[in-house]
């Protein structure tokens, strides 16, 4: 358990949610290690924890059988959910790989290439994008600690054996390819920062959620976007949002109000006419219950009319 906390590559704040449907939040390392299930795995600029997806029934077994009988790497921690009983194992990387643009392309390419050959002889989920992982200290969770030391990225790679074929961790892009990344991840982060900017007080706290979630978008790219143009399109894109948030917000409260209006109109139809009627059978003499029936109404709407005469 000490281990995780002295090792997890967040010293201070960390990102993290306990449900991805209300976002993903800028939080004090102590409370979310208690408090949060789900935590951001590593800061973008570096990576010093890979973790894998086991999402199997009884992942727990699998991940033993693969460690003690087959003789992979063991992780140096395993979560597993209780509920669905699938599990994310834990490997803590000695030094960590800068995968900024300025980083070192051979170590990028090494790491991704151990990354996915581990993933394959655990027989990992490959859709899984070691972005956020199940926390191993949240209560709801079976946290099981197993080794305390770091690995090597040479130490993993002597263990999974042959590696698999290196990917394009610095593709070259065509520029439109390019182009259309980032005009697919502007267009869904400014959904998502219409819908979530009234929830802030600042722009900073605005811009963090909105950076966050469209990092997690990026890595869900074949081949994503490096992650400063992922930040000059959040920047850009929450800057114009919050200078413009009170428009936006009147803009939403009067589209919510012409949206009520037309669900009404759509449900009940327009009322004008059928009162009207209501009025001059009543002026006729005509009974509530005749009323109510021939114009295929409730009887307390003809009453709540004729208080009106």
């Amino acid at each position: 358990m000490e281990t995780f906390t002295d090792l997890y590559p967040f010293r201070t704040f960390t990102w993290g949610t306990k449900d991805f449907a209300d976002g993903v939040r800028r939080v004090p390392l102590p409370e979310a290690l208690t408090d949060l299930p789900h935590l951001r795995t590593n800061p973008m600029s570096k990576t010093s924890l890979l973790v894998l997806d086991i999402d199997k029934d009884d992942a727990w077994r699998s991940i033993q059988s693969s460690a003690y009988d087959d003789g992979l790497p063991e992780p140096n921690w395993v979560t597993v959910n209780p509920q669905t009983s699938h599990a994310h194992a834990g490997f803590f990387i000695k030094e960590p790989v800068t995968m900024t643009p300025r980083g070192r392309a051979h170590p990028q390419e090494y790491l991704d290439a151990v990354y996915r050959s581990l993933g394959g002889e655990y027989g990992a989920d490959p859709r899984y994008h070691n972005v956020f992982l199940r926390n191993p200290l949240y209560s709801g969770h079976e946290g099981i600690f197993i080794r305390e030391e770091p690995y090597t990225l040479g130490q993993l790679h002597e263990g999974v054996g042959t590696l698999a074929k290196v990917s394009a961790v610095r593709p070259a892009i065509e520029d439109e390819v390019a182009v259309g990344r980032n005009v697919s991840l502007f267009h869904s982060m400014r959904k998502v920062g219409y819908r979530r900017f009234s929830a802030h007080s600042s722009l900073e706290s605005f811009r963090d959620e909105v950076l966050m979630l469209a990092c997690i978008e990026n890595s869900m790219f074949s081949e994503p976007l490096y992650p400063k143009e992922v930040e000059r399109i959040v920047d850009s894109l929450t800057a114009w949002t919050w200078k413009r948030r009170e428009t936006l917000a009147r803009d939403f409260s009067a589209k919510q109000a012409s949206r009520s209006v037309q669900g009404h109109l759509a449900r009940w139809g327009d009322n004008a006419q059928r009162d009207e009627n209501i009025r001059q059978m009543t002026a006729e003499g005509f009974s509530r219950v005749v009323i109510a029936d021939t114009l295929g109404c409730s009887q307390a709407t003809v009453s709540r009319i004729r208080r009106t005469l």
